[in-house]
């Protein structure tokens, strides 16, 4: 299946007029500029055109070997565990590819550490199911991450993570060691819907994209994500890019905890706030555009002060533009040039 056929059934991101123009020229270049006008409305995916391959049966699960590939391609499968899973592989594993996958009724699908290059292209996993002990998502890696390739991707949940203390993501770059690094990654044209977690005693923790402070330097763009109970993202990396995203009924829109320059931000119905902004940030929105209760603030600051510049936008004239808990010394530039301080 070629990436225009798996656009216009898996992943319909994309208007009919760019769909025609992509057989003459390659609109899907990770280096070219985005065209998209809007953050569409994605359709439902069509799985009779998914490829065909056979269901495989039972429990899949690789387990890779320090030094050797792993590659899936071509593969549709329906209630089964697809699973990509390694430990400490001290040797590391030189490349992982998930191309042409279509995954329905099934659990988390990969989690892994020490890959020296991993490639997601044209995914899809619907109905997906949680699990106590993976969590939920497409992809969860660590540890010494070479480069990271995810686009033409989509994720729905079909039922609610565990409530445990840990935080899920469908796509997460984890980890707090000095080794939990990558600065190679971009995460495009995709989307994440249902990553809820169940109500208990632990903090509703789970994110549609999730990035650690040792993952820098990133590209998030062409993104729609609706319906999480934390963060639709959740970015620590400083010198992150976000870009043409759109984010419905999550408690935060995004949340920013490292400088950056960003593009167009787009956030619907959030729970608590659009934005929250760490300490020590300084954060840069080219446009943000919003919607929905007008009581949850634009920027929640939060923690100590930090600085949020943004350059255009569009929102309701009664909409709060910021709240402080305990960020004395923060500031939001606003379009006109007016700054609200803590």
């Amino acid at each position: 299946m070629n990436r225009r056929d798996f656009l216009t059934t898996i992943t319909p991101l994309v208007t009919a007029a760019v769909v025609a123009a992509a057989d003459e020229l390659d609109l899907f270049d990770p280096q070219s500029t985005p065209i998209y006008p809007r953050i569409a409305e994605p359709a439902a995916p069509n799985i009779t055109a998914a490829p065909a391959v056979a269901p495989m049966p039972g429990p899949v699960l690789w387990k890779p070997t320090a030094g050797k590939a792993v590659v899936i391609e071509n593969t549709h499968m329906v209630d089964n565990p697809l699973r990509v899973k390694g430990g400490q592989l001290s040797a590391g594993v030189p490349q992982l590819i998930l191309r042409d996958v279509l995954a329905v009724k099934c659990g988390p699908l990969v989690q892994l550490r020490n890959v020296d290059q991993v490639v997601l292209e044209r995914v899809a996993s619907v109905d997906a199911y949680a699990s106590g002990t993976y969590g939920l998502g497409l992809i969860r890696l660590t540890d010494r991450i070479g480069s990271l390739r995810v686009s033409d991707f989509r994720w729905e949940g079909a039922q609610e993570a565990p409530n445990t203390s840990d935080a899920w993501s469908v796509i997460n770059l984890w980890g707090k060691d000095a080794d939990d690094t990558c600065s190679d990654w971009q995460i495009r044209r995709g989307v994440i819907r249902n990553a809820r977690m169940g109500s208990g005693s632990n903090y509703l923790n789970a994110d549609g994209i999730s990035t650690e402070r040792g993952h820098t330097n990133g590209i998030i763009e062409d993104i729609f994500i609706e319906g999480v109970s934390d963060a639709g993202i959740d970015c620590k990396g400083v010198g992150c890019r976000i870009r043409q995203v759109e984010v419905r009924d999550a408690r935060q829109s995004f949340k920013l905890w490292s400088s950056g320059e960003h593009g167009r931000l787009v956030s619907r119905d959030p729970r608590f706030a659009h934005i929250i902004s760490k300490p020590g940030a300084t954060i840069v929105i080219e446009r943000l555009e919003v919607s929905g209760d007008p009581t949850k603030p634009l920027v929640a600051f939060e923690d100590g002060p930090s600085h949020v510049i943004i350059k255009s936008g569009e929102w309701n004239a009664e909409q709060v533009l910021a709240k402080f808990d305990g960020a004395a010394g923060a500031t939001l530039t606003l379009p006109d040039g007016k700054v609200v301080r803590a």
